[in-house]
């Protein structure tokens, strides 16, 4: 049986991070081993397949670890990946052909989705949920654990929030029964589009001085 290395960003404590790992879709059906894409391993070589995969994980801080990760295992595809240097991209597209795709649609690019959105198919399959289950509340901010002072006050004011340190399970379980979620989190957007909320970039205009906030990679 196949043995797989999945590299991401391994941060237990960010939500986004764990869940759109493709480990989480191949361990059900081989042994898979997770690791940081920036841990320097001497048994690449062990593995059948090495899979690279990941949040903004196509980045100068990952370099190194990603042409280490293809240079010492026996095979290395990359998935699903979120891109911040698209120079780098250009060279591993250059190296792996189709075996490097991008969770962006962009010409000369093969797309694919975050794997965390087939996670949440199974999820619907196993709770019987699509996305238009009727909501049974309003409006749910799903936010960044770095955006304290926000949550602080968003909290004052009594409003339902969902900070990204949670359980995908708590995720997924919390947003589906709201009608509109108000986030900066790319995966927090794209799992409240999976059951069919109404969303909106998260902003404040009075007390909050984040008017023009991007959208989180994770």
């Amino acid at each position: 049986m196949q043995k797989i290395l999945s590299l991401f960003s391994y941060t237990p404590e960010n939500v986004g991070d764990m869940a759109c790992t493709w480990g989480n879709v191949y361990r059900r059906y081989y042994p898979t081993t997770f690791s940081h894409i920036n841990d320097v391993r001497d048994d690449y070589d062990k593995f059948d397949l090495t899979v690279i995969g990941g949040g903004g994980i196509i980045n100068k801080s990952h370099e190194a670890g990603i042409w280490r990760a293809i240079e010492k295992s026996n095979k290395c595809i990359i998935r699903s990946v979120g891109v911040k240097d698209w120079e780098f991209a250009k060279k591993l597209k250059d190296k792996l052909g189709e075996n490097f795709t991008t969770r962006h649609q962009v010409d000369g690019y093969v797309y694919e989705p975050c794997p965390s959105l087939l996670e949440i198919k199974r999820y619907k399959m196993v709770h019987g949920i699509n996305e238009f289950i009727p909501k049974t509340k309003k409006v749910l901010f799903a936010l960044h654990q770095n955006h304290k002072h926000e949550i602080k006050l968003l909290k004052e004011k009594n409003k339902d929030v969902i900070i990204n340190n949670c359980t995908f399970e708590d995720a997924l379980t919390t947003i589906c029964q709201y009608e509109k979620v108000v986030t900066s989190s790319y995966h927090f957007m794209i799992w409240a589009d999976a059951f069919g909320c109404e969303i909106e970039l998260f902003k404040m205009k009075n007390d909050i001085d984040i008017n023009n906030l991007d959208s989180d990679s994770d």
